[in-house]
This record gives C-alpha cells, sequence and structure tokens, in this order.
C-alpha cells in the first residue's frame, strides 16, 4: 500500500512529464509546495486524484498516427446496428507477425516491423476473442479503396492464430471515422497543428 508521501511524489512526476526539461529554481520550489499539498489532502482523495493520473487511456500507433480506441469504442457503441465484419486470422497474424512469440522471431535474426506490444501471457490467457477487433480505414484518397489496418485486437489476433481459429469478427471504421480518432504522433494526444 502506497504511503501519502509516494503518491504525491507520483502525481508530480507525471505531471512534470508534461513541462518543459529545464525547471527554473522558482518552478522547483512551487513543485515542493504543491507536493506538500498534495500530501495533506485525506488519502481518499490523494488516491482518487492519484487513480485519475494513472488511468491508462488506449491508444494505436502507426507511423506518424496515433489512433484513439477509447475514441473508437464510443463510435461503435454509438451504432449499435453497426455490421460486424470478418478477418482471416492467419493472414492477418502473419501481416502483423503474430504467428510466434517475439523470442522466436528475434532467435530467427527477424525483427518484425508491424508487430506492437504483445504480453504473450496476457495474449494466451486472458485474450476474450468473442470480443471484435477494429479496423480502421487508413486510405488517403476520398475515392480510393479502402485499406484496412487492425488497430485493436492484436492479443486477440496472437491467440486466435495460437489456438487454430480461423477468423475472428470484426469492427470496420470507415475513413471519416478514422479521421475522428487519428492524431499526429508528434503532436501527442489531442493535439493539432495550428493552421
Amino acid at each position: 500500500m502506497a504511503t501519502k508521501s509516494q503518491l504525491a511524489a507520483e502525481i508530480m512526476a507525471h505531471r512534470a512529464l508534461g513541462s518543459a526539461p529545464a525547471r527554473s529554481a522558482d518552478g522547483i520550489k512551487a513543485d515542493a509546495n504543491e507536493q506538500r499539498r498534495l500530501e495533506r489532502l485525506p488519502k481518499a482523495e490523494l488516491e482518487a486524484l492519484h487513480a485519475d493520473y494513472f488511468t491508462v487511456a488506449q491508444w494505436f500507433t502507426f507511423g506518424p498516427f496515433l489512433f484513439s480506441i477509447d475514441q473508437a469504442l464510443e463510435i461503435i457503441a454509438a451504432t449499435p446496428d453497426r455490421q460486424l465484419h470478418t478477418i482471416d486470422v492467419p493472414a492477418t497474424a502473419r501481416m502483423l507477425s503474430l504467428e510466434k512469440p517475439m523470442a522466436e522471431y528475434l532467435a530467427e535474426g527477424r525483427v518484425p516491423l508491424l508487430r506492437g506490444d504483445v504480453d504473450e501471457d496476457y495474449a494466451l490467457t486472458q485474450a476474450d476473442l468473442s470480443v471484435p477487433v477494429i479496423m480502421a480505414d487508413l486510405a488517403i484518397a476520398d475515392d480510393g479503396e479502402p485499406a484496412y489496418m487492425l488497430i485493436d485486437g492484436t492479443h486477440r489476433v496472437r491467440r486466435a492464430y495460437a489456438e487454430g481459429v480461423a477468423t475472428l469478427q470484426a469492427y470496420a471504421l470507415d475513413r471519416d471515422e478514422t479521421r475522428t480518432i487519428r492524431t499526429e504522433a508528434t503532436l501527442g494526444p489531442g493535439r493539432t497543428r495550428r493552421r
């Protein structure tokens, strides 16, 4: 169980991640004062604040873009009559280098380029194959054919492949929906370029 001092220190460290690297003496003093203020809060309030800071938003990174999985799930929930599609598990696993554990690829001298960070134990024991994966249309031209990319469900695909499951259900986001959930990775979540 974390102490109030530990909780306050973690909150302050999290806040510092978003600030400029160079800190003035006044800034450091203000941080020390803020940490002491946090430590005086009731423990339950401090724990709730800590939980707010460390609630993990789900993001998928591809090239220069971040895709908000949380926003994708909101869009899907808002359209309950959305059509489900089927994806070919072996083809998807091959494309994303999910056919075997990362250690086996590395032992072969291969470094998969599209593979995300897959927790092998979680994938093989806890990934829920009944939950549809999410595909996003990454096509650039508005009049071109859709170009779908898996943005949520790598653990499910890994498990399905390991268990010999041939297909999984998938939601597909159209181009406009994909643009809604996409952010430039260099700018960070929720930020856009000034025009």
